[in-house]
């Protein structure tokens, strides 16, 4: 048997961390109480190991303490709910998840909570208010359709489950970045940090290209980090395991033609910010503050992984 080792991830953006994180993790540990999300005591000490306002504080370094804590509950709901949707029990029904899911999605465009519904969902409808009393209409229907777009990849994963499919590496990678809920982050920066890219800017090439680009540096960097987790549950969802699964490759072998993936698309980025083009004065400045968080999530998630308990240490795995 041959220990794992977990290759260095390419990342030359620099750390930084938010003075606000410890605050806020404690915050959306205390959100999670209110909420009554966790069944027991045992949980919430758990999800504490999973430091998500320091994620969050290394993700948005320079945001605001009201704002830092709407993100990091938001999170804490995410976690939870992808960890459910993992399970035996409703990560292998999608037509059970696609349901719970239809509601999930009527509270967040404007259903009012009934008595039927579960904690989840009047956790969801809290965050609903608070983030709908910042956002304009579009923005929020963005935010909303990035949701679904998370929500379906769920039930797309499910169907895996159920039907015992090892996804190819070609769909793999373009259900990945919707998987990992990125995009739900990246529709909230406009709301978060009062940036207004107009429609033109938003789905140039070019800005598209990088969004993508920085969201796959974040779901990589969570796969290499993550493998212990999903070879533990036995899920397949892992660019590690469907490099492995085509080119019949051992672990190690995935594990660094995943980072050689990463650190190409890492090279991307920075080239692709050197290659946007200019907006006019105001909208540029929008456009590089936009960047700056990509950046920072790129960084962030990749510092907050080292550290967190939501991983088990890939180093301590060992490999056939």
């Amino acid at each position: 048997m041959k220990q794992l080792i977990l290759p260095e991830l390419h990342c030359p953006f620099p750390s930084a961390i938010n003075r606000h994180a410890d605050a806020v993790d404690q915050g959306a540990i205390d959100w999670a109480r209110r909420m009554n999300l966790l069944p027991t005591e045992g949980d919430y000490r758990r999800i504490s190991t999973v430091k998500i306002g320091w994620l969050i504080g290394r993700a948005y370094p320079t945001t605001a303490l009201e704002e830092l804590q709407l993100l990091t509950d938001w999170t804490t709901w995410g976690f939870l709910w992808d960890d459910q949707c993992g399970q035996p029990g409703i990560g292998d029904r999608p037509e059970q998840l696609a349901a719970i899911h239809s509601r999930f999605v009527a509270v967040l465009k404007g259903s009012e909570p009934n008595p039927v519904d579960g904690a989840l969902a009047l956790g969801l409808y809290d965050l609903r208010e608070r983030i709908r009393a910042r956002a304009a209409p579009g923005a929020m229907a963005r935010f909303v359709q990035s949701v679904e777009e998370f929500f379906a990849a769920c039930v797309w994963e499910a169907t895996n489950r159920k039907q015992g499919i090892t996804p190819d590496v070609a769909t793999y990678i373009k259900m990945r970045p919707f998987s990992g809920g990125l995009y739900t982050y990246i529709n909230l920066i406009e709301i978060i940090e009062q940036i207004t890219l107009p429609r033109r800017v938003r789905e140039h090439p070019t800005v598209q290209r990088l969004t993508l680009t920085a969201n796959n540096v974040v779901c990589w960097t969570n796969d290499i980090v993550s493998l212990a987790k999903e070879l533990k549950q036995g899920d397949v969802h892992n660019l590690v395991l469907a490099l492995q699964h085509k080119h019949r490759l051992t672990l190690q072998e995935a594990m660094d033609r995943a980072a050689a993936l990463h650190a190409a698309e890492v090279r991307a980025f920075i080239d692709l910010e050197l290659r946007l083009p200019s907006f006019g004065t105001v909208l540029d400045s929008q456009v590089k503050a936009y960047s700056s968080v990509l950046r920072s999530w790129m960084r962030g998630n990749l510092d907050w992984s080292y550290t967190s308990g939501r991983y088990f240490q890939a180093a301590l795995l060992a490999a056939d």
